[in-house]
C-alpha cells in the first residue's frame, strides 16, 4: 500500500490575464436587462415596468461601462456596457413615448365623452 500522495500543483493562469481580475458582470446584467426592458416599454400599461428596468439597465450599463476601463480587453465586456446603455435609453425613450400616446388618448376619449354622452355607450 503505497501512501498518500499530494495534490498536484495548480496550473498558473494563462498569459496575460491577471490572477485578481473579476469579470464585469454589471454589463452583463444591464444587458440582458435593457433587452427585457427595449421588449416591454412597446406593451401599454406594461411599458412602466420596461421604464423602470430601462433605468435600471442605463444604471448598470454606466457602472459596467467604468468597470471595463479598469479591466484588460478579453474580460472587460466593454461592448455589453455600451449596449446596455443604447437599449436602456432607447427603452426609456419608447416607454415614455408610449405612456404619453396612451395618456393623450384617454384624454381625448374623455373629452369626447364629456361633449357627446351619447357616443359613449
Amino acid at each position: 500500500m503505497q501512501p498518500p500522495q499530494p495534490p498536484l500543483p495548480a496550473y498558473p493562469p494563462a498569459y496575460g490575464v491577471p490572477t485578481n481580475a473579476t469579470d464585469n458582470s454589471s454589463a452583463l446584467v444591464g444587458m440582458i436587462l435593457s433587452i427585457i426592458a427595449l421588449v416591454l416599454s412597446w406593451i401599454p400599461f406594461i411599458g412602466v415596468l420596461g421604464l423602470i428596468l430601462g433605468i435600471v439597465g442605463v444604471v448598470l450599463g454606466h457602472s459596467g461601462l467604468n468597470r471595463a476601463r479598469q479591466l484588460p480587453p478579453p474580460i472587460s465586456r466593454r461592448g455589453m456596457a455600451i449596449a446596455a446603455l443604447v437599449m436602456g435609453y432607447l427603452a426609456i425613450a419608447v416607454a415614455a413615448l408610449v405612456s404619453v400616446f396612451i395618456v393623450v388618448q384617454i384624454h381625448n376619449l374623455f373629452q369626447m365623452c364629456s361633449a357627446t354622452p351619447a357616443d359613449c355607450g
